[in-house]
């Protein structure tokens, strides 16, 4: 039976706000946005910021699987049989929320074999992401610094899956995805606000 797109749906087509492409970047080309799907993720700015975390996920597991013309294959069947199916926001919510569950699990295995690399001194690239600079120690000791003064001081970091968490001595907790790290690069997702951050090492 051929699902009916709710009222409240069709309303939110029409009555959207001016694409936000403009103003940041996202994997969904809202420009082009033509069918119901597409319009309604466009409309929405947590949609929105889903459909770039996906995105981003989605291409550091196809970065680092075995297989990435599989991964690529599992996004498309996704994109079409999973988020196309839905008629309204919520089922695009939650299919969204589930996709980038099943993603950063697939992520997982290789985040906890690269936990080590992130120890080291980094400095931010560009003006994306919440530290400009921050040191990881080896034994999860960690400090930042905002234009070279003490951010967090004494403080700690720990990595759960691909979850990386700095803690202040206060109440203060930065929480970030890990999407790739090398020998001189790191790359995070912050988790409620769109992009990514890069990172360079500066030292050991």
């Amino acid at each position: 039976m051929q699902q009916k797109t709710s009222t409240a749906f069709r309303i939110a087509i029409f009555c959207l706000p001016p694409l936000l492409a403009a103003t940041q970047a996202q994997a969904i080309n809202c420009r082009l946005a033509s069918t119901s799907v597409e319009l309604a993720i466009c409309g929405s700015k947590e949609l929105l910021v889903l459909d770039e975390h996906l995105n981003s996920l989605y291409r550091a597991v196809k970065q680092q699987a075995k297989d990435g013309a599989q991964v690529e294959i599992d996004q498309k069947d996704w994109v079409k049989r999973q988020r196309n199916a839905c008629t309204d926001t919520s089922c695009l919510q939650t299919t969204y929320q589930t996709r980038l569950n099943d993603l950063e699990r697939a992520l997982t295995p290789w985040c906890e074999t690269h936990k080590r690399q992130i120890a080291g001194t980094w400095s931010r690239i560009g003006d994306a992401g919440y530290f400009e600079e921050f040191s990881a120690g080896p034994d999860y000791e960690f400090d930042s610094w905002l234009h070279h003064r003490p951010e967090i001081s004494g403080g700690t970091w720990a990595l759960n899956g691909c979850h990386f968490t700095a803690r202040g001595q206060g109440s203060l907790t930065v929480d970030l995805i890990l999407l790739s790290v090398k020998d001189d690069e790191l790359r995070f997702m912050e988790e409620k606000v769109p992009g990514t951050s890069h990172y360079k090492r500066t030292g050991n």
